[in-house]
């Protein structure tokens, strides 16, 4: 921390309008003397809704020093503060002197271009990355894809196209990101994972590197089907018959891979992926095109699950962290601790997603994209739904624990007739969906007003 200590007012004037798109983070940095452990990754976040600034440290640090104020700020991983000024004026009054730095022109002009030179360095890397073949991609384009077809987690897919992002930027990636998706069922953990191999081949003109992987892990609880993974060795039963992860991997590095329902999987199968989520590295049992070893460090793991998330959720509401990094990860890693998710996976998880369960508008939102994507299913063209239709099916699905997807099934049974009818009328004409009379729920016409 020592570089934000008296830094010049430019300085601090970059780093807030950074703040205003992204949290912006600085890893290994220099705590004040008394607190363990002495170095800590601290961060800068703008509320956008309150305008407050937020200054972040790693949750679980201690301070033996005699202001209280910095002892609170490490307890619970955040301060606000009103303004850029008055954070600024808390740096200069309270963290300086706990660091016994002296308030002198040539240290805040010193201190002021360390500042600089940090964000500047970001900005390079930023730069590269926009001149590489991702320069089409950057996480607000990747968020606006993602939210087209998944509701309600604009949090969530935010913190997941910032992280695709900078991963995407890497020169050098020393290991694939790993995150972690929890949720009640049926919120679109599964959906985001099968649409953001999607937005990215659409944003970087259909680039089929990145290519996408489902492993259901209801089928890999027994030990043997480790084999299905990464192969057969040499003189045993399947040896040419290929391995779903070692296949994916070896042909397209940048697979988005999809662990889904983790807890179902048998452990061995879990061991077997720590050093593909460590070193970026796995083993093929049989020789492949690249030999037995394959590089993975530019491949997306995605994990998800039901576990514990009742606490995780309410956790997070009751401290008010449902946009602290920080926080999430530790509540996160706290409650899955006890579950029977091995440590050594969660100690590998680089980020956690938390899903929040569907509010009603979301929740009727998504009902209307079931309505469209059933009547593809017959032929027909949904353009315009009326309000009374909406309010006829939003009352006859009620309330459920179960997520969206019984909705669909709903909406299959409700409209299933009618869509099947307007295709032998009116074949692919866009169509509006109304509420019908008497036994007749809907009607649906074409479209004649130029909705």
């Amino acid at each position: 921390m020592r570089q934000f200590i008296n830094s010049g007012p430019e300085a601090f004037a970059d780093l807030e309008d950074r703040c205003r798109s992204a949290c912006v983070t600085f890893q290994d940095q220099e705590m004040p003397p008394g607190t363990a452990p002495a170095r800590l990754r601290v961060g800068f976040e703008t509320d956008a809704a309150t305008g407050a600034a937020i200054l972040l440290v790693s949750h679980g640090g201690s301070y033996s020093g005699a202001d209280a104020g910095i002892r609170q700020w490490l307890q619970e991983g955040e301060m606000r503060f009103t303004s850029f000024n008055e954070l600024r004026e808390w740096l200069d009054t309270v963290l300086r002197p706990a660091y016994n730095v002296p308030e002198a022109a040539e240290q805040r002009r010193e201190n002021g271009s360390r500042l600089r030179d940090l964000i500047d360095t970001t900005r390079i890397s930023s730069a590269a990355y926009v001149q590489n073949s991702f320069s089409r991609i950057d996480a607000m384009q990747l968020f606006a894809k993602l939210s087209e077809e998944i509701i309600g987690q604009d949090i969530s897919l935010k913190r997941l196209s910032s992280k695709i992002c900078n991963h995407l930027a890497k020169a050098r990636p020393r290991r694939p990101v790993t995150i972690f998706a929890l949720g009640p069922t049926g919120v679109g953990k599964t959906k985001t994972a099968e649409h953001l191999p999607l937005a990215l081949r659409e944003l970087d003109d259909g680039n089929e590197d990145f290519h996408y992987l489902r492993l259901d892990m209801s089928e890999y609880q027994e030990r043997h089907r480790v084999s299905q993974l990464f192969g057969s060795p040499q003189g045993y039963i399947g040896y040419h018959d290929g391995a779903q992860l070692v296949d994916a991997l070896s042909t397209h590095p940048k697979s988005i891979v999809l662990f889904d329902e983790i807890e179902k999987a048998h452990p061995d199968i879990l061991r077997s992926i720590m050093n593909l989520m460590d070193s970026g590295r796995i083993s093929s049992a049989s020789k492949t095109a690249k030999g037995r070893e394959i590089d993975c460090r530019r491949a997306t793991l995605i994990f998800t699950s039901n576990l514990q998330v009742e606490g995780i959720i309410s956790e997070i509401s009751s401290r008010r962290a449902s946009t602290n990094d920080f926080l999430i990860d530790e509540i996160c890693r706290k409650h899955l601790k006890g579950s029977s998710i091995a440590p050594e996976i969660i100690g590998r998880i680089s980020c956690f997603l938390v899903y929040a369960p569907l509010s009603d508008k979301a929740r009727t939102e998504v009902l209307a994209l079931s309505v469209i994507r059933v009547a593809q299913e017959y032929g027909v063209t949904i353009s315009s739904i009326e309000p009374e239709a909406m309010n006829v099916l939003v009352n006859q699905a009620g309330k459920n624990d179960f997520g969206v997807r019984p909705d669909e099934y709903l909406v299959g049974e409700m409209l299933g007739h009618t869509f099947a009818h307007a295709f032998e009328q009116y074949g692919e004409t866009p169509l509006r969906l109304g509420p019908g009379e008497g036994s007749r729920q809907f009607t649906m016409e074409p479209l004649t007003d130029g909705i």
